[in-house]
């Protein structure tokens, strides 16, 4: 009896033993499929993070072309008053 219990266990051991290496893999796939997903959710976070750093800098050089453009309409009212002052 003892021998046949000894092949019982042996026999289920292997059985459990199929049963996590398929376990395993699966397990190894799913976190392949995990880190690939991160990497598809990751990627548009730091896209829109690039282009909101861009409009940023847009945003940035368009106030300061605002700028430079009111100086430049400021000196020409300047020098067509000055100009008309002459007349």
């Amino acid at each position: 009896m003892n021998n046949e219990n000894y092949n019982t266990l042996l026999q289920t051991f292997k059985e459990i033993h199929e049963e996590v290496k398929i376990l395993a893999l699966s397990n190894n796939q799913l976190k392949g499929l995990n880190n690939w997903m991160e990497n598809k959710i990751n990627s548009p976070e730091e896209e829109l993070l690039t282009v909101k750093i861009d409009f940023d800098d847009i945003e940035m050089i368009y106030k300061l072309l605002l700028t430079m453009r009111m100086n430049c309409v400021s000196r020409l009212t300047v020098r067509t008053l000055k100009f008309c002052k002459r007349k």
